[in-house]
């Protein structure tokens, strides 16, 4: 946090408090009228002048201090944390008591506005977590349902050879929707990982060529069906990082080479360089 310093100036003295003075002032001129006008010896006038005049810088003075010492000892509570600059000085009136209440208020409804945005987001996090593991199941079902379909189709003897390439293909389709759908699953989960206050992360040492190699894995299926080759020649490099957030990001980026590769190779490859560990794809 920057440092603010708010210097005080006589000038902002004098104009909060002009009153008094003036009516100091005031009262000054008359004593000293009084005294001409009771036909004192001019030596006592200029006497009397001089020492009202010390008594109004005295007072100045002394107010101006007072006023000193309170700019800065809020300045200092600026400086300090948010949290710790509710502990305000001392007031000394009944209109500083009173901004010390309204100040009092607006941050006890600043702590509830942000305790109950705390809950709304905690229940939200909660909601689209259970959401999120509980879409797996049927997500599960149907992938069993469509393998077991594809085993059926393929004891089946079907006369006509195109309806059952058409089959075939159909089911191919769904395998890769259904595919699709259990990544962006997987993204909204790890999307809930990142927005948790209490994220999980686990820094441990990981062989990237495994991680690699089970995200190959996972997309083979569709990378085959869609004629996609595959060039990786592997790495020995282990790195400490966390292992599901470097798989996400490899899955991300693979999906997206096999999102924009309509044909062609895919090449994954590693660089080593200085304390940096390069991991780089090409299609």
């Amino acid at each position: 946090m920057a440092k603010t310093q708010n210097k005080p100036h006589l000038t902002n003295f004098i104009k909060q408090n002009y009153i008094w003075i003036l009516m100091i002032v005031t009262m000054s001129c008359i004593h000293l009228l009084y005294m001409y006008l009771i036909g004192a010896r001019k030596q006592d006038v200029v006497y009397a002048a001089v020492l009202d005049a010390m008594i109004i810088i005295i007072t100045v003075l002394a107010g101006f201090l007072g006023y000193s010492s309170k700019v800065k000892a809020l300045s200092n509570a600026l400086e300090r944390p948010v949290e710790e600059q509710a502990q305000l000085p001392e007031a000394a009136d009944d209109v500083e008591m009173l901004y010390h209440r309204l100040l009092e208020n607006q941050s006890i409804a600043r702590s509830e506005s942000e305790s109950s945005a705390a809950i709304r987001q905690s229940q939200m996090r909660d909601y689209y977590s259970m959401w999120v593991h509980q879409i797996k199941t049927p997500i599960s079902a149907m992938k069993l349902l469509l393998e077991a379909e594809r085993e059926e189709l393929g004891q089946l003897i079907c006369d006509d050879e195109q309806s059952q390439c058409l089959l075939s293909d159909n089911m191919d389709s769904f395998e890769d929707e259904l595919f699709r759908i259990e990544e962006y699953v997987s993204m909204a989960l790890q999307y809930q990982r990142v927005s948790s206050t209490e994220n999980d992360f686990v820094l441990e040492k990981v062989s990237v060529d495994g991680v690699i190699r089970d995200t190959i894995k996972k997309y083979a299926k569709i990378m085959i069906r869609r004629h996609i080759g595959m060039n990786y020649s592997g790495t020995v490099q282990e790195v400490y990082t966390d292992g599901k957030w470097l798989a996400f990001i490899l899955e991300q980026l693979l999906s997206n080479a096999i999102k924009y590769t309509p044909q062609g190779v895919v090449t994954i490859e590693t660089a080593e360089e200085k304390d940096r560990f390069f991991i780089t794809k090409t299609y």
